[in-house]
C-alpha cells in the first residue's frame, strides 16, 4: 500500500506528499459518510433511457445486516413508488452490497431517489440523477480508465467529471488497483466517486464500468492460457450488476441508449479470453449498423505507444470486426498515458475507412512516457502525452469530437470525426 500515498514528483513519492495523502485518508476514514456507508452509486447496464440500478455498500453492523427499500420518483410525483433492496456479500468481507434496479422511467428525466430501512419511515438521504434521452439529441460523456493510485490523483479528476456534466461516465477497467484483495480501496473509490462526481446541478453521473487486469487477482492478462475466470475478481463481480447470460461472457455487454447510441464493453483477457469474445463481438456489431453512433471499449490496447507491448490477439480477433462494421472510435487503456491514433485499417492510416483508437488510461495514476525509439515503431500514433487526462467525447448532428482534458479542465488534444451513418 505504501505505494499508493503520496503525489509524483519528478517520478518520486516524496514524504510530505505521502503524510499529506495520509491525512487525507484518515478524514475519509473518520468523516461521516451520510446515509449510507459507500455510495450510492447509479450504474447503467441495459437500457439507461428506462432503467437505473442504485447500488451501496454496508460496512458496519448492524447496517450491513439490515433490510433496504429505495423508493424513487420523476419530476412531478409526489410520492415516492418503494422498491425492496437485493443484498450480496462484496467478495469475501462482511459487507453487504446492496441493489435495486429502477424500472419504467421516463427517458430524458430528473429521477429523485431516497434509501430507508424496512419498517422505518424516515428516508436516509436524497439523490437525483438523470435518465437518458430516447432519441438523438446533441450530448455528450467521458470515458477513462485507470483511475486510483493515490486520492489526489483519483479525487482530482473524478472532480473534473462532474463539473464536465456529462450524460454518463464509462470507467474501464483498473478502478481502484484493489487486485480483489484489497476492498477498503474499492470504499475509497466509492466514496470518491459519490461526493465529487456530481453535476453542477447535485446530480449524481451515472456509471457504466468495464473490468480490468487490476480488478484480478494477480492483475491478471491473460488472453488465452490460463485464464482465471470470475472466481479471480470477486469484487469487481459482486459490487457491479454484469451479465448473467451463460452463452457469452459475463464481462462483455453493450448498452443501447435509444436508437442513437450502442457502446460495446469487452473483457480485454482478464477473466474472459480474447477468442471466446470473438463472436459476440461480432454479432453485437452486425445487429447495431442502424445506430447513428458505435463505440468499443476495453482495458488492454491492441494499438499501443511502447509503454506496454501491444495486445496481439485482439489485433487478430476483434480489429478485423471493428473495422468490418465500421464502429465510429474504440477506447483502450491500460498504459497510463495518453495516446490517440490515426484512423487505422490493420494497423495502417485510412482517413476514409479507418478506426481511430483513443485512450490508453491515465485517469488517476502515475503516467508513463513511452522512449522515442517505442514510439517510431508505432506509426498510427497521431499524438501522445504523458498526463492524466479523462476523454470527453460529444456527439453531433453532423459527427463526433473528443477532448483530452486534464484535471483543471484544460484541454490537451481534440479531434473531429465525421458521421458514418
Amino acid at each position: 500500500m505504501a505505494r499508493f500515498f503520496g503525489l509524483v514528483k519528478d517520478g518520486k513519492y516524496d514524504t510530505f506528499s505521502r503524510m499529506k495523502d495520509l491525512l487525507v485518508a484518515m478524514t475519509v476514514m473518520i468523516a461521516p459518510l451520510g446515509a449510507v456507508d459507500h455510495g450510492p452509486m447509479v450504474q447503467w447496464f441495459q437500457n439507461p433511457c428506462h432503467e437505473a440500478e442504485i447500488r451501496w455498500v454496508e460496512e458496519s453492523d448492524p447496517r450491513a445486516s439490515a433490510a433496504y427499500s429505495v423508493g424513487y420518483r420523476q419530476t412531478g410525483e409526489a410520492e415516492y413508488r418503494w422498491q425492496a433492496a437485493t443484498k450480496q456479500a462484496f467478495a469475501t468481507t462482511r459487507s453487504q452490497v446492496f441493489a435495486a434496479s429502477l424500472q419504467g422511467l421516463m427517458a430524458d428525466s430528473l429521477i429523485e431517489f431516497a434509501i430507508r430501512q424496512d419498517g422505518k419511515q424516515a428516508v436516509e438521504g436524497s439523490w437525483k440523477f438523470r435518465t437518458a434521452p430516447a432519441t438523438f439529441r446533441p450530448m455528450h460523456f467521458v470515458i477513462g480508465g485507470d483511475m486510483y493510485h493515490t486520492r489526489p490523483l483519483l479525487d482530482a479528476m473524478n472532480a473534473n467529471c462532474g463539473k464536465q456534466d456529462p450524460l454518463f461516465a464509462a470507467l474501464v477497467g483498473d478502478l481502484a488497483y484493489s487486485n480483489d484483495q484489497e476492498p477498503k480501496r474499492f470504499y475509497e473509490w466509492v466514496d470518491s466517486w459519490k461526493k465529487l462526481a456530481v453535476a453542477p446541478d447535485g446530480r449524481l453521473i451515472p456509471m457504466v464500468v468495464c473490468i480490468g487486469n487490476h480488478e484480478v487477482r494477480g492483475h491478471e492478462y491473460t488472453p488465452e492460457e490460463g485464464n482465471p475466470g470470475v472466481k479471480a475478481a470477486k469484487e469487481f463481480y459482486s459490487l457491479f450488476r454484469m451479465a448473467k447470460n451463460d452463452k457469452r461472457p459475463l464481462s462483455s455487454y453493450t448498452i443501447d441508449f435509444g436508437d442513437y447510441l450502442s457502446l460495446q464493453l469487452l473483457d480485454s483477457g482478464h477473466t474472459q479470453t480474447i477468442s471466446s469474445q470473438k463472436e459476440f463481438v461480432k454479432k453485437s456489431l452486425e445487429e447495431r449498423q442502424q445506430r447513428r453512433f458505435v463505440f468499443s471499449a476495453y482495458h488492454r490496447p491492441a494499438w499501443g505507444t511502447g509503454c506496454k507491448p501491444d495486445a496481439k490477439e485482439i489485433q487478430q480477433a476483434w480489429t478485423p470486426l471493428f473495422e468490418k462494421y465500421g464502429v465510429d472510435a474504440v477506447f483502450e487503456h491500460d498504459h497510463h498515458t495518453y495516446k490517440r491514433t490515426w484512423p487505422l485499417i490493420a494497423g495502417k492510416r485510412d482517413d476514409a475507412r479507418g478506426v481511430p483508437h483513443l485512450g490508453d488510461g491515465a485517469w488517476g495514476v502515475e503516467v508513463r512516457k513511452p522512449t522515442p525509439e517505442e514510439l517510431a515503431k508505432r506509426p498510427w500514433v497521431a499524438k501522445q502525452a504523458a498526463l492524466n487526462h479523462l476523454i470527453r467525447v460529444d456527439l453531433r448532428v453532423d459527427g463526433f469530437t473528443t477532448a483530452a482534458k486534464t484535471a483543471d479542465g484544460k484541454t490537451f488534444d481534440e479531434a473531429k470525426y465525421p458521421l458514418r451513418r
